[in-house]
């Protein structure tokens, strides 16, 4: 039986890549996924089976690779956990006093696994 962190990557991995890959990409294209460091190694390879399944079904006509980078080595990976975080809070219906400010005005949409934001 697999983990649940299998099936939250694999659902988060699509409902990211549905709408992103036709935009971003092209057939024959290789794209590079990264993604911040996580806890141990079994969320690494959940991470990658998910991804891989996901691709099977979204883009067979690509090669995804997913890269794992230690979080305190690029800023722009903890720039991303900031947004994500904000965007939680958000969704949640709890305050963050940055959201309005510095995350909205760069979003283009909200999608939640139960429909638009």
């Amino acid at each position: 039986m697999r983990e649940r962190s299998y099936w939250l990557y694999k659902l988060a991995w699509y409902a990211h890549f549905r709408g992103l890959l036709p935009i971003i990409s092209k057939p024959g294209d290789t794209l590079y996924v990264i993604v911040a460091t996580l806890t141990t190694n079994r969320r690494v390879m959940n991470a990658r089976q998910a991804l891989a399944e996901v691709c099977r079904d979204l883009s067979a006509d690509r090669d995804v690779v997913l890269c794992v980078w230690d979080a305190q080595s690029t800023w722009g990976i903890q720039v991303a956990d900031y947004a994500l975080w904000a965007v939680q809070r958000d969704l949640e219906g709890r305050p963050c006093k940055w959201f309005d400010s510095h995350i909205r005005p760069h979003l283009a949409s909200m999608t939640t696994p139960w429909g638009t934001a």
